[in-house]
């Protein structure tokens, strides 16, 4: 177990995320989801909890799930290992940084000789969406949050809401290196000829991809989410890093983002042909609008127009 002020969590010895906590909730819910309960339960997802990573390298497939990490904790920080033959995968907790916060870091280095080239990693961000299988009502509702990804390159975040509405919430933000996208993995069990309600027991699994998300071949027609993968020199080292704090509610969420350098954006709800279309974008300081476009696609083809940008104080108004 490593804790600062506000957060605990704990590693398995395979290397998953055990258990993060908020140390001042009185519900104590585990806010990733729970080995224990998919054993009790039946369920065949223990390859999916938090931490755990598939990786293709040269065509060849790195899975955590198989092999036991070295693990090393000291102080605020613990440090996972996986040491492959051709790759080594580090993901590194830290509770020190800031004593309200959770710095996630994750490293691939080549460990080859050559250039290698990545086609797929794939992280399981494995929070906490579960409906219990279990009549006590509210236990679904103070240890159970939906999940809302907003996913983009370079300033992907996760709000992870509570379902009582009560308490506080958390929000992961990347501030390291590329996401590509995040993928749903979702199993459940109908029990409505057992129990009326609750009728539905199940669980949704989230996947942070860092290259690839999609099997090798597959054609689809998603031009708004990259998929590519990329090359790491011989002994190079890529990183990423998200970090992870509580919110109070949607506002706190963004505000929250925005301490992180991630710009606040409010735009007109709906859209209609014909009209204009307003968006808002408030910048941190580390950050600055130059230009901005839009990317849509017609006939089957990728089309880009300039939009006028213009400064109003703090805000840039993008017509």
């Amino acid at each position: 177990m490593i804790e600062n002020k506000k957060l605990a969590m704990s590693l398995d010895e395979n290397g998953f995320v055990a258990e993060l906590e908020m140390k001042d909730d009185p519900y104590k819910m585990n806010w990733v989801m729970d080995a224990d309960y998919l054993r009790e339960t039946g369920y065949q997802a223990a390859d999916k909890l938090f931490g755990y990573f598939d990786l293709i390298a040269d065509g060849k497939t790195f899975s955590s799930c198989k092999v036991r990490p070295q693990i090393k904790a000291e102080g605020k920080k613990a440090e996972v290992m996986y040491d492959f033959p051709d790759v080594k995968v580090e993901m590194i907790y830290d509770l020190g940084a800031d004593e309200e916060e959770l710095c996630w870091q994750i490293k691939l280095q080549n460990k080859t000789v050559k250039k290698l080239k990545i086609t797929e990693f794939g992280i399981w961000i494995s929070f906490a969406y579960v409906m219990f299988r279990d009549k006590n009502v509210l236990r679904n509702i103070h240890n159970s949050a939906a999940v809302f990804p907003s996913i983009s390159k370079k300033y992907t975040k996760v709000d992870l809401v509570r379902r009582d509405g009560e308490g506080e919430n958390l929000g992961m933000y990347q501030t390291e290196g590329e996401t590509k996208s995040i993928g749903t993995y979702c199993d459940y069990v109908n029990l409505f000829f057992e129990n009326v309600s609750p009728s539905l027991d199940g669980m949704l699994f989230h996947k942070l991809y860092l290259a690839g998300g999609y099997p090798q071949g597959f054609q689809n027609q998603d031009w708004i989410y990259e998929k590519e993968g990329f090359e790491l020199e011989p002994g190079e080292e890529k990183s990423w890093k998200y970090v992870i704090v509580t919110n109070e509610n949607e506002q706190d969420f963004y505000e929250k983002g925005f301490h992180l350098n991630h710009a606040k954006i409010e735009y007109t709800p709906l859209n209609i042909i014909g009209e204009q279309v307003r968006i808002f974008i408030e910048c941190p300081e580390k950050l600055k609008i130059s230009s901005a476009k839009a990317v849509y696609k017609k006939k089957g083809s990728l089309k880009q127009m300039e939009i006028p940008v213009r400064n109003e104080k703090k805000k840039i108004h993008i017509l």
